[in-house]
């Protein structure tokens, strides 16, 4: 991967942002690509944060579009579902860190500019994370002498608060972070 100016990315946690802006500095340290809200990044996406999950792993290829680059049909679905009591969301480019936030498209001001980008807000990704282990180790792979099994639902990528029990009675309380 190659980080490139203008473009937007996608990290290994799902987040996404840009466009990426080329800011050298000149400490040496080589994390020259700012990817508004993300971060920092070296050119092969390496992240200036710990863990390579916060590294970039793709270019964000359904970045968010203004109003002008919708089609006629985009512009129609989006009025329908918002007259439907659905939600919307807004991307404003001039946000010091853009991001989706949920609003309501205004008739008179939002329409027609190119600093905001709309789209009907996507339903949550819900699945489960299995991890394996014993009474001190848990992890998502699973070894021959791990003895607990015990899965977690997770939404958008994030545990689901809550207490958890797997079939042996464990039990795990997962907290805000």
């Amino acid at each position: 991967m190659k980080v490139e100016s203008g473009k937007f990315y996608r990290d290994g946690h799902g987040n996404t942002g840009g466009p990426a802006i080329y800011a050298p500095d000149y400490d040496g340290d080589k994390y020259d690509w700012i990817v508004p809200p993300l971060g920092c990044f070296k050119e092969n996406g390496e992240s200036m944060r710990d863990g390579e999950e916060c590294d970039l792993i793709a270019e964000w290829t359904d970045k968010p579009r203004s109003w002008s680059e919708l089609t006629d049909a985009e512009k129609g679905a989006l009025l329908l579902a918002q007259h439907e009591g659905k939600a919307v969301q807004v991307w404003a480019y001039w946000q010091a860190i853009p991001s989706w936030r949920d609003t309501e498209i205004s008739m008179d001001t939002d329409m027609g500019t190119d600093s905001y980008a709309y789209r009907i807000k996507p339903e949550p990704f819900v699945d489960t994370v299995t991890l394996y282990g014993s009474n001190v180790t848990w992890t998502p792979t699973q070894t021959d002498s791990d003895t607990r099994k015990l899965s977690i639902p997770i939404k958008d990528g994030l545990a689901i608060t809550g207490t958890f029990t797997n079939e042996n009675g464990d039990t795990i309380q997962v907290k805000k972070i």
